[in-house]
């Protein structure tokens, strides 16, 4: 686990036993401060002070509990999630490994956009690839094996990457399990998915597959160009 998540957590752990000690102490300085001053007429009185003061860092306990029991299942349900995930795209990633040799290659690799239309395309007898008439694109292979193999992926990790900025999925945990997955397949599909935004459509204003983009320069940013940041998962 890297060190900085270490820390973090040692934090935020600390971060409620701090304020339940805060709020202990507070308690005991100001009835003492309150005993001392005479404001209770009767030992009834500063009994019942203390039981209210009990009372309210009960309350106080339960409710920190509650919020680390909500960030725990957060964090697990997140986490079995995102290994569901990948379970499930494993077939369209190994398709993509058949016909690219996704995992032999590097992070810093590209697929080229003529390398995929050849898989994916429909190529007349001159080798030239054929365009629809219509929609002026290039015509998909009848057997779209590589096309839905290839879509399914960048779109299941667009939905991931979508989820940590909606804070639905954990970013620790995504970060942890998926950031060497994020930065290479954000870059090694980053001319396709350009050229799916700039020469396709347009009209979405570079929209497509952004969050899968955005989130996988952010993390080469953090964990590549900072020698000392670390993460589990490796593509």
């Amino acid at each position: 686990m890297p060190k900085q998540n270490i820390v973090k957590k040692f934090c935020s752990r600390w971060r409620y036993y701090l304020v339940l000690f805060l709020a202990i102490a507070s308690f005991i300085l100001l009835g003492t401060y309150l005993h001392k001053t005479n404001f209770f007429t009767s030992k009834e009185q500063l009994i019942n002070f203390y039981g209210f003061s009990i009372t309210v860092i009960a309350i106080l306990v339960a409710i920190i509990q509650t919020i680390r029991n909500h960030d725990w299942n957060r964090r697990h349900s997140a986490m079995t999630f995102l290994l569901e995930i990948l379970e499930k795209i494993k077939p369209s990633t190994d398709i993509i490994h058949n016909h690219f040799g996704y995992f032999g290659l590097g992070e810093n690799q590209v697929i080229k956009v003529d390398e995929i239309h050849k898989k994916i395309c429909e190529e007349d007898d001159r080798g030239k690839f054929e365009q629809d008439q219509t929609t002026k694109m290039y015509s998909l292979k009848k057997d779209r094996e590589v096309f839905d193999a290839i879509r399914e992926v960048l779109n299941l990790y667009e939905h991931i990457a979508a989820g940590v900025y909606q804070g639905v999925y954990d970013k620790d945990v995504v970060t942890d399990l998926m950031a060497s997955n994020f930065i290479k397949m954000s870059n090694v599909f980053s001319e396709y998915i350009t050229h799916v935004n700039e020469d396709m459509y347009p009209q979405r204003n570079g929209k497509i597959w952004i969050n899968l983009k955005t989130f996988g320069s952010e993390l080469r940013e953090k964990h590549r160009k900072n020698p000392k940041a670390k993460e589990r998962a490796r593509a």
